[in-house]
C-alpha cells in the first residue's frame, strides 16, 4: 500500500509536470491496481516531459491495459513503451487503436507474453497500415498457425521503406 500512495504522487508530480527532468520512468515487478493505473493514466493525458516508460511485470490485465491506452491517445511525448511480462491479452487491442490515433509511440514492446491473441495481431497490422512512426514493435509469441502469416504481416509493414524512410 505504501508503494502505492508513492508512485500516485509520483504520478500526479507527472500529471502537474513539476518533474520536467524526468524522461525515463521504469517501473517492474510491483503490481499496479485499478487506482494507481488511473492515476497513472491521468498523468500521461497532460505530462510533457516522459519520453520512455517500462511497466514490466506489474500484473497489467486486459482492463487496466485498455485505461492506459485510452490515455496514450492524448500524449505526444512519450516514444517508448514497454509492458512485458505482464497478464492481458485482448486488451493490446485498445494499444493498436491508440496507434492509430496517437503518432507518438516509435517502439512498443508487448513480448514476453505467453500466447498473443490472433485478434491483437489483426488490429495491429491494421494499425501499422496507418501508422508509419512506429519502428519497432515487439509482440508475444504467437496462437496458432494463422498468427504465424499475421506476423510476417506485421513484420513486412514494419519493414516498408516508406516507414524507414519516416
Amino acid at each position: 500500500p505504501e508503494v502505492q500512495k508513492g508512485l500516485m504522487h509520483l504520478f500526479c508530480k507527472l500529471g502537474d509536470n513539476t518533474i520536467p527532468t524526468l524522461d525515463t520512468l521504469r517501473i517492474t515487478d510491483i503490481t499496479l491496481g485499478d487506482q494507481t493505473i488511473a492515476s497513472l493514466a491521468e498523468a500521461l493525458k497532460t505530462n510533457t516531459a516522459l519520453e520512455k516508460l517500462t511497466l514490466d511485470d506489474c500484473e497489467l490485465d486486459d482492463s487496466r491495459v485498455v485505461v492506459l491506452a485510452t490515455a496514450l491517445e492524448c500524449n505526444s511525448t512519450l516514444s517508448t513503451l514497454w509492458m512485458r511480462y505482464n497478464k492481458f491479452g485482448n486488451g493490446a487491442i485498445a494499444l493498436a487503436h491508440t496507434l492509430q490515433i496517437s503518432m507518438a509511440l516509435t517502439e512498443l514492446d508487448l513480448s514476453s507474453h505467453i500466447v498473443m491473441p490472433v485478434a491483437v495481431l489483426d488490429a495491429m497490422a491494421g494499425a501499422l497500415q496507418v501508422n508509419t512512426s512506429l519502428q519497432k514493435l515487439r509482440l508475444g509469441a504467437p496462437d496458432g498457425f494463422g498468427a504465424f502469416r499475421k506476423l510476417d504481416e506485421i513484420d513486412a509493414l514494419l519493414r516498408d521503406p516508406v516507414r524507414q524512410a519516416a
